[in-house]
This record gives structure tokens, C-alpha cells and sequence, in this order.
């Protein structure tokens, strides 16, 4: 999650500046293509795991459990009520400031993704 957000958020931060700060734009490049790097790391350790567990029956029985299953649904209705938040307040903005479609739709893939993926970490505390 920390890949994606650094990635997306330096986007946005990019997209946001004016034409003259291209030094800037040109750091915000380097660190978005450095948190993009870091989330495809996130994503094979990812996809290394779940073959992991696709590959032992009995360690996927023991770590996704009712518990675990009650959790992620907790965390997809908490990042459902929070996307549809977030939407109603760009909508709010877009009413007295300019905000473009791109920006909102990446705001709102950010706050979609880590959403969920913070919820599930708290609910799975519990």
C-alpha cells in the first residue's frame, strides 16, 4: 500500500503544479517511478504468498479463517462508506473550485485502495 499511495499521490502533487516548477515535476517523476517500483515488489511478495498458500491446503485453512473472512468484509463495507465520503466532498469542492476528472478519479483510486487496505489492517487487530 505505502507503493501505490507514494506513486499515486506524487501524480496528483505533479499533475497539480504549474508548467514552471519542471524541476519539481521532475523529482515528483523520480519518487512516483520509485513508489511505483516498490509496490510491484509489494505485489510479486504478494503473489508469492498466495501461491504459498495455494500450494499447502493446510496453511491456507489455518490463516484465513472465519475470523479473517469477517474482518475483510468489515473493511470492504468501511472503505465502501469512505469512497462514497470522499466522493460526495470532491463533488462538494468541484461545486466552488476547478477540479478535474483525472484529479478526482486518482484521489478517489488512492483513497479506494488504502481505504481498505488500513481498515482491514485495523480490523484485523481486533
Amino acid at each position: 500500500m505505502v507503493g501505490f499511495a507514494v506513486w499515486q499521490a506524487c501524480l496528483v502533487a505533479r499533475h497539480l503544479m504549474p508548467e514552471s516548477a519542471f524541476l519539481l515535476k521532475g523529482l515528483l517523476l523520480g519518487v512516483s517511478g520509485a513508489g511505483f517500483s516498490l509496490w510491484v515488489f509489494q505485489q510479486l511478495q504478494v503473489m508469492k504468498f498466495q501461491r504459498a498458500l495455494r500450494d499447502d491446503p493446510t496453511l491456507a485453512e489455518a490463516l484465513v479463517d472465519e475470523r479473517y473472512r469477517h474482518a475483510v468484509l468489515r473493511a470492504q463495507a468501511a472503505a465502501y462508506w469512505i469512497l462514497l465520503c470522499t466522493a460526495g466532498v470532491l463533488m462538494g469542492w468541484a461545486a466552488f473550485f476547478p477540479l478535474s476528472g483525472r484529479i478526482a478519479a486518482q484521489l478517489l483510486l488512492i483513497v479506494a485502495v488504502c481505504s481498505a487496505t488500513i481498515a482491514l489492517l485495523i480490523y484485523d487487530r481486533e
